[in-house]
């Protein structure tokens, strides 16, 4: 019987395309809910969870080789009631799980396997299981009998291990002694970054490499505050590898999930909403400080692929792109060398030839190191300006051509069966995006760009955040989820932040402050410190888990952390900053063991050791020229450690924003010029309506244009 043939299963109604995909699985699965847990209680079986997302390539393997399988199916619904989840919506769950599958030795990744116990406490658990056992490595088909057989005779000792876990979970959810953490942490963290960055390639380790763009944002302030060149050159020598890389989309932009290979070429081929965000904002900030054009145009193109095809109707971001296409993993990626010279003429096909190294014999393999003959990955052998002078051409011309010829392979590429898109809606990676396009409109102008991420914001506002001002996760095909998280809160707090300093709308300010103040209602722990995932009352979760490691999406304690600094500078908020210090010293003993597993953390622990600066300026509607001027260059700049407000001349506006900020109330202008208050940690220098005092007094530093190759 086929796929499409079979009787749907209790995922028929989800909202997530991945739940959705194994609906008409052979396989019993249930959504997490009471009704699978109700059942293993009264039928006395473990649960068997299956994590994993739509655009998971080896989750798709798993399902094909024994979830579509009817023998092992037969043997799961025997031994098991069968839970999915999608860990895109429900990341607690997943993190809760991942946790325990690490404790257990099973190390982490996608699909997740766990076997739990009918009250949710986990007893095995693995990464992706092939069907049959073979090299060392056992398959489902003998995995499952054993299981079961352990289940019946050993269920005493089953349960005891799973108790076991659990403790050990939520031991690690408490820091038992936190303390305050001082400069000498972000210099061991740098060292830790120095021993692990690959010289020859950039990046951090060998094989698999990941992009981890926070760890480059650390070491962008480190350089800030230290003046070590070196950090600057581990960040440029990164960011352009990964541009020239086969981790990189060359003809649509967009950057995949990470590589199989030390040298950025043989991409993972999913493309993720977070990554897109995270590696913009990157480039954003190494643009400012290195003024690399390169840099510049990286930024703008994943921006670019980001709204032309993961944008949805409403205005808001869709999540993923899948791995596969067409059932086979890059397929929509790979070339072959003739298929290219029928697409492009003479000229164009010498010069994307030379740049990618594109042959007959092809430049692709598999994982496993299998080349796939005649296919071929798009990855720049030597920079365009290397390539120019070799050809004898300007960098300009060959610009020229290979724009053309780019333009003719992305249509014909855009005929083939295109990758499956994930269309939920999630308010933490949509955050992350508006941080992206707001974060690019300040430093461009670029009025387009702030309108998109005005527009995502809206939707999160008016959609997103229920009746009772609660802010919940995702949203699919109508249906809004019922679960939120401190990520939401946290991450959407900082894209408003960064919406207010783009447009000055108090509105954004408002309600930044208004989740800041949710958030610690929601999520605080009193008792030690720090955030929550989840809701206190959040119901089948057997750990009420605190997460500080930034893995690769920065964790919510540590954007909680930059942003209740941020507010607490430009609100006078002490309690903001109190529980800012609290959260990072929450985390103290781990950040002390493992440094570099906390590198947005540190971002934070940077901005609280300051110094910080507020700069207030108040616009004079006789002076808009000095106005536009002192904020082009301030916005301009690289500048992590500086909050603006904007004062309206208007009363009313004026008085809207005093009602969060009552130190507006009281700023007056200068000889009717626009005139600026900076700021410091409770001082204030003299008014000045001088730019070149106010860059002065926030102790801005000399752009760097070069970098000692």
């Amino acid at each position: 019987m086929e796929k499409n043939q079979q009787k749907l299963n209790h995922l028929a109604g989800s909202s997530s395309p991945y739940l959705k995909r194994h609906a008409t699985n052979p396989i019993d699965w249930y959504p997490w809910g009471n009704e699978a847990f109700e059942r293993a209680r009264m039928e006395n079986k473990p649960i068997f969870l299956s994590i994993g997302y739509s655009a998971c390539h080896w989750c798709h393997v798993m399902e094909k080789e024994s979830f579509e399988d009817f023998e092992i199916a037969q043997l799961m619904n025997d031994s098991f009631v069968c839970v999915k989840v999608d860990r895109e919506e429900r990341p607690d769950i997943d993190n809760i799980y991942m946790s325990a599958c690490q404790l257990m030795g099973g190390g982490g990744g996608w699909p997740l396997t766990v076997v739990m116990t009918p009250d949710l406490k986990p007893f095995f658990a693995a990464t992706y299981i092939p069907k049959e056992s073979a090299h060392g490595r056992i398959g489902l088909k003998d995995l499952i009998p054993a299981l079961n057989r352990i289940w019946k005779t050993e269920k005493n000792r089953v349960e005891e291990v799973g108790q076991l876990i659990v403790d050990m979970l939520q031991t690690v959810s408490r820091e038992l002694q936190p303390s305050d953490l001082s400069i000498d942490v972000l210099h061991r963290a740098y060292e830790s970054f120095q021993f692990s960055f690959d010289d020859e390639y950039g990046g951090f380790g060998t094989a698999p490499k990941f992009p981890t763009p926070h760890k480059l944002m650390f070491l962008m302030r480190y350089y800030l505050r230290t003046g070590e060149k070196e950090a600057l050159e581990m960040v440029h020598k990164t960011l352009r590898n990964m541009r020239y890389s086969g981790l990189y989309d060359h003809l649509g932009f967009g950057f995949h999930r990470y590589s199989t290979d030390r040298k950025w070429r043989i991409p993972h081929f999913e493309k993720m909403l977070y990554d897109q965000a995270l590696l913009a904002l990157t480039y954003l900030e190494a643009f400012q400080i290195m003024r690399e054009k390169e840099f510049e145009r990286t930024a703008k193109e994943i921006l670019d692929y980001v709204v032309r095809d993961l944008r949805s109707p409403d205005g808001a971001f869709f999540s993923s792109e899948d791995a596969d296409s067409n059932g086979v993993e890059g397929g929509f990626y790979l070339w072959r060398l003739e298929e290219m010279k029928q697409i492009l003429d003479e000229e164009e096909f010498a010069i994307v030839k030379r740049i990618f190294d594109i042959s007959n014999e092809g430049n692709f393999a598999l994982h496993d190191h299998v080349m796939i003959t005649g296919a071929n990955i798009l990855y720049m052998i030597e920079p365009f300006e290397k390539v120019a002078f070799s050809l004898n051409i300007t960098p300009e011309e060959l610009n020229r051509i290979f724009e053309r010829a780019r333009q003719r392979l992305l249509e014909k590429r855009i005929k083939r069966g295109r990758p499956e898109r994930d269309e939920k809606i999630l308010t933490d990676w949509n955050a992350l995006m508006i941080v992206a396009l707001a974060r690019a409109a300040s430093i461009f102008g670029d009025e387009k760009m702030g309108s998109i991420a005005k527009e995502a914001a809206d939707f999160i506002i008016k959609v997103m955040i229920d009746g009772n001002g609660r802010l919940h996760h995702s949203y699919a095909k109508g249906l809004l989820s019922d679960v939120c998280f401190l990520d939401d809160y946290a991450f959407f707090t900082w894209a408003l932040l960064e919406l207010y300093e783009l447009t000055f709308e108090p509105r954004f300010l408002r309600l930044a402050n208004s989740l800041a103040k949710e958030m610690k209602d929601l999520f605080w722990d009193e008792e030690n410190g720090g955030f929550f995932m989840t809701l206190s009352d959040a119901p089948d979760i057997i750990v009420r888990q605190k997460e500080g490691y930034d893995g690769s999406i920065p964790s919510g304690n540590s954007v909680a952390s930059i942003v209740l600094l941020k507010l607490a500078q430009l609100l006078d908020n002490d309690e903001y900053k109190e529980l800012a210090r609290r959260t990072i010293s929450a985390f103290s003993s781990q950040i002390i063991a493992a440094p570099d597993g906390f590198s947005m953390m540190l971002c934070a622990l940077e901005l609280l050791l300051g110094p910080r600066f507020r700069v207030m300026i108040i616009e004079s509607e006789k002076d808009i020229s000095q106005f536009e001027r002192i904020i082009g260059m301030v916005k301009k700049e690289f500048l992590p450690n500086i909050d603006i407000l904007y004062c309206y001349s208007q009363p009313l506006l004026r008085d809207e924003l005093a009602e969060i900020v009552p130190a507006v109330r009281d700023a007056i202008l200068l000889n009717d010029k626009t005139t600026v208050y900076v700021c410091s940690e409770k001082s204030c220098f003299a008014p000045t309506t001088n730019v070149n005092v106010v860059l002065d007094l926030i102790g801005k530093r000399r752009d760097i244009t070069q970098i000692e190759k």
